[in-house]
C-alpha cells in the first residue's frame, strides 16, 4: 500500500513563525487556552485556517505577550487601500 503523506516540508504560516521565534512549547499552550493541539498546528501550518481574535487573546497570555503587540507584530503590515472606487467617489458627492 502506497504511503499518501507527501514527503515536502511543511511550511509556517506568519503566527507559527511567530510562536517558534519565540520557542513556545504548544502543549502548554492548548492546556492554559483550552484548544486542541491540532487546532492549534492548523493555525500554525495551514494558509486557510484564520486566527480567531479570542484564541489570539488567550494565546498572547499564555506566553505572556501583549495581546496589542502580538496582534500588530502578525498583522501590522495591512493597510488601507488608498484609493476609493468611482461608486464611493459618487456617494460621497451625494452625501
Amino acid at each position: 500500500m502506497p504511503n499518501k503523506k507527501s514527503n515536502t516540508p511543511k511550511t509556517l504560516t506568519p503566527f507559527g513563525r511567530y510562536l517558534a521565534d519565540r520557542s513556545v512549547n504548544k502543549s502548554d499552550v492548548c492546556r492554559k487556552v483550552g484548544i486542541s493541539l491540532t487546532r492549534l498546528n492548523r493555525l500554525c501550518y495551514d494558509e486557510k485556517s484564520f486566527l480567531r481574535a479570542y484564541e489570539l487573546q488567550l494565546i498572547a497570555k499564555a506566553i505572556n505577550v501583549n495581546p496589542c503587540k502580538m496582534q500588530n507584530d502578525l498583522f501590522g503590515h495591512l493597510r488601507l487601500k488608498e484609493e476609493i472606487s468611482q461608486s464611493e467617489k459618487i456617494i460621497a458627492n451625494i452625501t
